[in-house]
Parts: structure tokens; sequence; C-alpha cells
């Protein structure tokens, strides 16, 4: 079995569509990418910017970030997402801001430290 990976998707909504960008992404794109083989979770975030800028001066490009946990080698997982965005079988929101959309896969290192 594959080691779970996590695959990380930065987002923008097209500017004045942020409602309708959350809608399609919570209610449409989450439930589809689920579907694909090896995706077991998803998370979504919006940005929440830091209140000391000059610990964190970079604003962000990207206001929302979605965690996806896969068992599947990421690679394939983002073939199949692409694959299925450009057939048609995936439906896109001409909210989504593709331009700026980023994706990649993390792959653990170490041991995972908790609070003890």
């Amino acid at each position: 079995m594959q080691e779970r990976e996590l695959f990380v998707v930065l987002t923008n909504a097209i500017d004045g569509r942020e409602v309708e960008f959350n809608r399609w992404y919570d209610e449409v794109h989450v439930p589809a990418v689920l579907n694909i083989a090896g995706v077991l979770s998803a998370q979504r975030y919006s940005l929440r910017k830091l209140g000391r800028p000059e610990l964190a001066p970079n604003p962000g490009s990207h206001r929302y970030l979605t965690i996806y946990e896969v068992d599947r080698d990421g690679n394939l997982v983002c073939a199949d997402l692409i694959a299925q965005s450009l057939s048609g079988a995936m439906d896109l929101s001409e909210s989504f801001d593709l331009t700026t959309a980023s994706m990649d896969s993390w792959q653990p290192i170490g041991s995972e430290h908790r609070r003890t």
C-alpha cells in the first residue's frame, strides 16, 4: 500500500465571484475529486492574514487551500484530475481563476511529532 500523501491545491476565485466559487467548490468540485481513486478525504481552508505583518510580510497570493489526503501516488491523482477536467467529466466553474491555481503532492518525511 502506498504511504499516504497530502495533495495540496491553492486556488482563487475570479474577483467578485467568491460566493459562487465557494458554493461550486464545496457542493460540486470536492465531491467529484473524492470520487477519484485514492482520494480519501478533503478539507478546505480560507486565508486568515496574520495580525503581525512584520513577522510574515508576504501576504500570500492564494485565498483558498484544499488539502486532500491520498493513498495513491499524487502524480496519478493529479493526472486523473486533469484528464477528467479536460474531458468535461468534471465540471469547472467560470468563477474559478485557473490562471492562479497550484497543485502539489506532499510526502511525509520523518515521524509525526505531537505535543505530549
